[in-house]
This record gives structure tokens, C-alpha cells and sequence, in this order.
């Protein structure tokens, strides 16, 4: 799995053309973890740095000081104009986390859930400020991973999350290293944030995605997507498809005997097909789809050394 420094890297706000994703789904991907820090707000009143920290990058700058005035704002009255953090004081995020986190502290137990429901506002009207057409590469290259690979909704959302956690540093130091997301204690909370059961965690992690190299599961019970997947999803094409999640089976015959046909009548099939005249010899097989024809054309095949 990918190793990321716990450190996050001091950002002045979010700015996914530095990423690895080069395409046009940037805004898409931004309103995906837009969505999931607004989930996780959602269930968790969170007052830690690391929290504020994702959210400058998120918000950007000027939303940002608009969170940290409304927590000001949320002081005590005899202490609200004192020690005030001035916007020369916020370098980049580590500054927000660690300023916000500090006034938190000021404020009345009582009325901190306000400071939860301005950062879910603040991330609202992030979200419905952006410009969004939809039929973005990544979209479509997921929609064709479901349709090919016949994922439900909860298998197609956790690979979108890993991605993301591939690709943005500062998302996969909140999701990933602070918040322990891909281990097995922090199933519970990537179920609130995916908007599913922790069981529904445990079997997709478990199943197919699993078996066909999508998902890479460690013993210690956390859990990442393999990189190739991630670069599939950014320039996706058929052959990458069948050579990398595919491999050909070659199809076994059904034993003769276990068909329902007379074991008389096919001894004197097998001896009709075995005498070489001049001409060809035919057998003709009819039924309903599906009543083993061509299977059992297969054994025929397969009991007089031929191949079809």
C-alpha cells in the first residue's frame, strides 16, 4: 500500500492541478471530498486541527477566515476582542487548523455544535459555487469499471475514495493517517462517510475487488487500492481492462454421462462420428436455450480427440 507522510504540506488553498490527475475531472473530484468532509461533519463534532486543516484547503483562503471570524464571533463576550487573529497571521493551513483549534477552546461548551454547523455551511456554498458540467473522464471511466466489473454502489464509492486517497495528499493525510479510515477501526466512521453499514465495508473489501486485484488488504486489516487501478481510471481503454482484471479460461467440456441423453444413443453418436465415409457425417442437436447443446456438443468433441 502507499506510504504518505503525516506531515501535510502547507497550502494556501486547494489546488488539484498540482495532483496527478490531469484531466477534466477536477471539479468533480472536488465536489466528491467536498461531500465527504461534509458527511464526516455530519456525524462527528470534530474540533482538532487536522480537521480545520482540511477544510482551508478545501474552502480556499477567503472562505476559511470567513470560518474563523464565525468562531470569533462565538466567544465570550469579555474575552471576544482580545488576542484577535488577524488574516497576516494565516500563512497556510497548519496556521488555520492550529489558530481555529485554539479559539474553539474559548468558546462555551454549550454552543460549539454552531461551530460544526457554520463549517457545513461554509461547505455548502463551496459546493454550489462550482462550475460542474458532468462527463468527466474519471465519471466515465468508473461507470465503465461498474458496468465491466458489475460493482454495486457501495464497491463503486470506496474505489472513488481510495482514489482520492491516492491522489491528494492533504485528503489522504486527513482520511488515511489522522483519521485511520483503511484500518479495521475506522470501518465504523468510512461507513458514515460512504453513507453504508460497516458490514457493507467488511464485504466489499473482502470480496470481488479483492480477488481481482483491485483492492490490496493487509493483516493487520487496513486496506488501499492498488496504483494501477488508480492510473486505469485516469486513461482507461479496453485492453487495459481484459489484460490487467481478465485472464481467458479455457472452457472444460460437461462429462458425457452427466447429460440427459440416452447413454445408448450417444455410444451410437460417438460411432456414427468415429466412421470417416466419404462424405460428412451430421448430427443434427435441437432443444430450448439453455438444455445443454453446445455442451454437450463440447463432450462429444472432446471423447473423439477433436476441438471446436
Amino acid at each position: 500500500m502507499r506510504s504518505v507522510s503525516v506531515a501535510l504540506a502547507p497550502l494556501k488553498s486547494l489546488d488539484i492541478s498540482q495532483s496527478r490527475v490531469v484531466d477534466n475531472s477536477q471539479e468533480f473530484l472536488q465536489i466528491k471530498m467536498l461531500t465527504y468532509v461534509y458527511r464526516f461533519l455530519d456525524t462527528n463534532q470534530n474540533f482538532d486541527r487536522e480537521c480545520f486543516q482540511i477544510q482551508y484547503w478545501l474552502l480556499g483562503h477567503e472562505l476559511s477566515m470567513v470560518l474563523l471570524e464565525s468562531i470569533i464571533a462565538l466567544r465570550h463576550d469579555k474575552i471576544r476582542h482580545e488576542n484577535i487573529v488577524s488574516e497576516d497571521d494565516i500563512d497556510d493551513g497548519w496556521d488555520f487548523g492550529r489558530y481555529c483549534r485554539e479559539m474553539v477552546k474559548l468558546i462555551p461548551k454549550n454552543t460549539r455544535n454552531r461551530v460544526v454547523i457554520n463549517s457545513k455551511n461554509l461547505l455548502k456554498q463551496k459546493l454550489d459555487n462550482l462550475v460542474y458540467k458532468g462527463g468527466t473522464v474519471i465519471e466515465e471511466n468508473i461507470h465503465a469499471f461498474r458496468k465491466v466489473l458489475n460493482l454495486d454502489d457501495t464497491e463503486t464509492e470506496l474505489c472513488l475514495f481510495l482514489f482520492l486517497i491516492n491522489s491528494f495528499e492533504p485528503f489522504s493525510d486527513f482520511f488515511q493517517n489522522h483519521l485511520r479510515c483503511t484500518s479495521y477501526k475506522g470501518r465504523r466512521l468510512l461507513g458514515d462517510i460512504l453513507e453504508c453499514k460497516e458490514s457493507d465495508i467488511a464485504r466489499v473489501i473482502n470480496g470481488k475487488l479483492y480477488h481481482m486485484g483491485v483492492v490490496d488488504r493487509e493483516n493487520n486489516g487496513s486496506f488501499g487500492l492498488e496504483p494501477a487501478f488508480g492510473l486505469l481510471l485516469q486513461d482507461l481503454n479496453s485492453r487495459d481492462i481484459r489484460t490487467n482484471f481478465f485472464k481467458k479460461v479455457e472452457p472444460d467440456s460437461i462429462p458425457l454421462k452427466y447429460h440427459m441423453v440416452d447413454k445408448n444413443k450417444t455410444r451410437h453418436i460417438l460411432n456414427q462420428l468415429k466412421y470417416k465415409p466419404e462424405t460428412s457425417t451430421h448430427i443434427l442437436l435441437y432443444g430450448p436455450p439453455g438444455t445443454g447443446k453446445t455442451s454437450y456438443a463440447n463432450g462429444l468433441a472432446k471423447k473423439l480427440g477433436l476441438t471446436m
